[in-house]
């Protein structure tokens, strides 16, 4: 009898076992789970019906071993799903991108590989400077192959190499990048660049700068470097300060932007340019927190989730240094007092660009809604309504999309995007083809300052003819120095 037991309970174990899902399917199936429960977006679409689809990629994926199949085959798929939600704030994240994401948020990350410190965009040939596509994805205009740098991160060898945002690059050691008889070339003089960077072989970028056109040579080394893009504060000198938030994706930014906030008060400025121009968003609670550094009375937001609302909704709250959230019933469920807030009255502006999103825009809110000074700019990018919410997987991935969404304590909706009150468009490729910033002239203008702080000419004059590199290296000034490549969302990472 005991022999017979084993074996039926043997047959039962070898039975059931065939009834198990491989890990590819086991992952799949919690992705969409998570999805299908959890996802509060401003995407419409029926999620068990949009899930459903890409069982079928994962079967065709997985049809070669349907009962071993890895996770790594279910990963494009649920990537690839979230993706076409069209939902900026839906994405997958493999785990050695949460393991690097966490380290980012923390302050402490590293760049896995040299880097010089810099993003740069693209545009193409036509008034806007907007780039047209086909149904495909093709680019259908005319490509420039210069680039504007947007940002360069503090502590960098960017930074120590002199590059500004706003400069144009156009080549570098022999290459001119307009000399780039189509977009495969372009590509290919990008990833050029990219392994002398990766390699950490000095490299000369070729860049013109500012209204009068000066011309530079940049000599930059890539390098491992940190990748914590904390705020800085510049002050001018007609006293006007510059304080730049190029990312809310770090814990603690909010007592960063505080202390800059208290020291431009020390330093007696007269008036404070918030710049937010491709700031991609974060932690709302860090923005929350900072929009109390320029505004008394800041309005409390909602975050209302798909189900449960009444027990599930929180309120965010900051007064006087204290942050606070609580649930429907005034119960305070977590807060935080920052040691030394700050408190601006004077006058301000903030600049945006389509770049910023998320809780940028939620800051932007802040300011907007009390009518605390004007934004400048262009619309923004249009998810400041939603938060994003990570699921762990059992692979350590994450699937990440909106859970909640966000509302005025008197029920009225965070607006989407933020509309400028001073619309300024196409402001970058203006700047990318005359030097002139525009957004920033607008700033001063409000302050009543003038632009020769600034900037020495208006000469808007087109960028001369430089495809040829012997008139490149003729008038080139020779600068040394360190710099990184990181490309933003519209380019590839170098």
């Amino acid at each position: 009898m005991k022999s017979r037991f084993i074996l039926i309970l043997t047959g039962l174990i070898a039975t059931s076992s065939l009834a198990f899902a491989s890990p590819a399917q086991d992952l799949f199936d919690q992705a969409t789970f998570y999805l299908e429960t959890q996802y509060f977006g401003p995407n419409p679409v029926n999620m068990k019906e949009h899930t459903a689809k890409y069982q079928l990629l994962l079967d065709k994926a997985c049809a070669d071993d349907m009962a071993n199949c890895a996770y790594e085959k279910a990963e494009p798929v649920i990537a690839q799903m979230e993706f076409d939600l069209n939902d900026p704030h839906a994405y997958y994240l493999t785990a050695a991108a949460v393991a690097e994401e966490n380290s980012s948020i923390s302050g402490a990350g590293t760049s896995p590989v040299p880097r010089v410190g810099i993003s740069s965009r693209s545009f193409c040939d036509t008034p806007t400077g907007a780039c047209e596509s086909d149904d495909q994805g093709n680019i259908t205009s005319k490509q420039i192959f210069d680039r504007l740098i947007a940002n360069v991160v503090p502590g960098s060898p960017a930074e120590a190499a002199g590059l500004k945002i706003g400069d144009r690059w156009v080549g570098f050691n022999d290459v001119i990048f307009a000399s780039a008889p189509d977009a495969k070339t372009a590509s290919d003089q990008q990833a050029a660049f990219t392994k002398l960077v990766r390699a950490m072989q000095p490299v000369t970028m070729k860049i013109v700068r500012g209204p009068d056109r000066q011309k530079l040579d940049i000599v930059v080394t890539g390098a491992i470097i940190k990748t914590a893009d904390f705020p800085t504060l510049s002050v001018r000198s007609d006293g006007i300060g510059i304080l730049t938030i190029r990312t809310w994706f770090l814990e603690g930014q909010a007592t960063k932007v505080h202390a800059l906030v208290n020291e431009a008060i020390a330093k007696n400025v007269k008036a404070i340019v918030i710049e937010q121009r491709y700031n991609g968003g974060g932690l709302g609670a860090e923005s929350l927190k900072s929009v109390g550094a320029f505004v008394e009375n800041v309005a409390p937001i909602r975050r209302i989730p798909r189900y449960n609302a009444e027990q599930s909704t929180t309120e965010e709250r900051y007064s006087n240094g204290k942050y606070s959230v609580f649930n429907l019933q005034g119960v305070e469920l977590a807060s935080q007092k920052l040691d030394n807030p700050a408190l601006f009255k004077g006058p301000i502006a903030m600049l945006v660009n389509n770049g910023c999103a998320s809780a940028c825009e939620y800051f932007a809110s802040g300011l907007q809604k009390t009518k605390r000074g004007p934004i400048i700019g262009e619309e923004t990018s249009g998810v400041g309504n939603t938060n994003t919410q990570r699921f762990g997987l059992i692979n350590g991935g994450s699937a990440a999309f909106p859970t909640v969404r966000a509302f005025w304590a008197d029920g009225t909706p965070l607006p989407s995007s933020i509309t400028p009150d001073i619309v300024t468009p196409n402001a970058d490729f203006t700047l990318f083809n005359t030097g002139v910033d525009q957004l920033l002239q607008k700033a001063l203008e409000y302050f009543g300052a003038k632009a020769s702080a600034v900037v020495s000419s208006y000469d808007l004059t087109p960028l001369p003819d430089l495809t040829g590199s012997s008139l490149m290296d003729s008038v080139f000034q020779k600068v040394s120095g360190n710099l990184e490549m990181v490309q933003t969302s519209n380019a590839n990472l170098q």
